[in-house]
């Protein structure tokens, strides 16, 4: 027999796949979006019965979700007539945090252990890394259409990595706390697999960033020595290859033009195609924000697209800053650049120093060093919000919800 507080367990994993956006890009998402509506809407009956035994971090970035998506629905609504349904459902990321909160209840109610829940998702961690190695092996493809109405093809790198960089950033936090390689070799691999087309540029600035954090926030001389001679190695290895190598020096081209995008005068030296495709998109959206600066545009469904902006390739989710601005304006300028300052609080004052716990800081921070470029922060606020309540649930004290 199964125990019940091992099927809790599975149903926090099942939860968890939404909140991670495994299946975002796959025709599965449809029906988890069905199935995670319930659920969600039982999260919001939780916790405003037990709102008084929450935390006030926890309470207010829950109540920031539930703003954004109301505004959003309203600001849609006025500005063209977007259905009440249409706008549900290009906010329902949102709407979401009523999960993240059924997970947190479940996790204190049946007492479920950090441990127990990490160990759950490094499992599936592993899971998404073998998945993802076999259908880069065989050149996977397949198209279908998405519930906002999209026709997407989806190939190996559209498949969701978010278990795969929790994954590493778990078996770095590893290998910070006790200083054993084994720990920063499958770290290592987890980081690498999302490169196995093409060197993704934000995910591997992002990466070498948490890892320096990560290495300060320990202290520990013995742990960062242990970390120095694989690095030399490493890094003389990858000198010579990209100096000596056309791959290498094209390599240095891709990072050469992040650069020249984000200094102004540089622009015009662009040649980088998706670079250059960001540069229009930037502009589109400013041009919007301006005629709507205060609750910015909204955020609409795709089969509404045409409608909205018109036939033309612009995807405010892809462009930072910028489409955080023609979604949701200032107002939502305001809670980006919040979560900065909170993120920034959190590692000014960290002071724990269990696994658990830095995994759970370096998480977060590599989320917001890429909301950088995709504003992943505000566009898939579930999850931003999922790693406040991993904070709190890592941390030596817990609250009690069902006391």
């Amino acid at each position: 027999m199964i125990s019940k507080k091992k099927i809790v367990i599975i149903l926090i994993l099942i939860c968890l796949t939404s909140v991670f956006g495994t299946f975002n890009n796959t025709p599965i998402n449809r029906w988890m979006s069905f199935l995670m509506l319930p659920i969600s809407t039982y999260g919001h009956i939780l916790f405003f019965v037990k709102k008084k035994r929450i935390s006030k971090l926890t309470k207010n970035w829950y109540l920031i979700g539930l703003l954004i998506m109301i505004v959003s629905m309203l600001t849609s609504f006025i500005l063209y007539r977007q259905s009440l349904i249409d706008s549900f459902v290009a906010t329902q990321n949102f709407y979401r945090v009523g999960l993240v909160f059924f997970i947190y209840y479940l996790i204190i109610k049946y007492k479920v252990s950090i441990k127990e829940l990490f160990n759950s998702l490094i499992f599936l961690g592993w899971v998404n890394l073998l998945i993802l190695i076999f259908l880069w092996s065989i050149d996977f493809s397949i198209d279908f259409t998405t519930v906002s109405g999209d026709v997407k093809v989806i190939t190996y790198d559209k498949f969701s990595e978010s278990f795969i960089f929790f994954s590493a950033i778990y078996y770095l936090a590893m290998f910070l706390i006790k200083g054993k390689y084994e720990f920063l070799i499958f770290s290592v691999l987890f980081f690498s697999i999302p490169h196995l087309n093409e060197i993704q540029r934000v995910l591997f600035l992002s990466s070498i960033i948490i890892i320096v954090v990560g290495l300060k926030l320990i202290n520990s001389v013995r742990v960062r020595t242990k970390f120095l001679i694989p690095t030399i190695l490493v890094l003389f290895a990858s000198i010579n290859f990209l100096s000596s190598s056309e791959e290498g020096t094209n390599i240095l081209n891709r990072f050469g033009q992040i650069a020249k995008f984000l200094n102004p005068g540089d622009n015009s030296k662009i040649t980088d195609s998706s670079v250059a495709i960001r540069l229009v998109e930037n502009a589109f959206a400013l041009e919007q924000f301006f005629q709507h600066p205060l609750t910015g545009n909204g955020f609409y469904r795709s089969s509404n697209k045409e409608n909205i902006v018109g036939d033309i390739y612009f995807y405010p989710l892809d462009i930072g800053l910028f489409g955080v601005l023609f979604t949701l304006g200032i107002f939502g300028f305001i809670i980006f650049i919040y979560q900065y300052i909170s993120l920034f609080k959190i590692i000014k004052n960290y002071r724990h120093y269990n696994v658990y716990n830095l995994a759970s800081v370096l998480g977060l921070l590599f989320l917001m060093l890429f909301s950088l470029s995709a504003a992943t922060s505000i566009n898939n606020f579930t999850f931003f919000f999922f790693y406040i309540v991993l904070l709190k649930l890592s941390s030596k004290y817990q609250y009690k919800l069902t006391s």
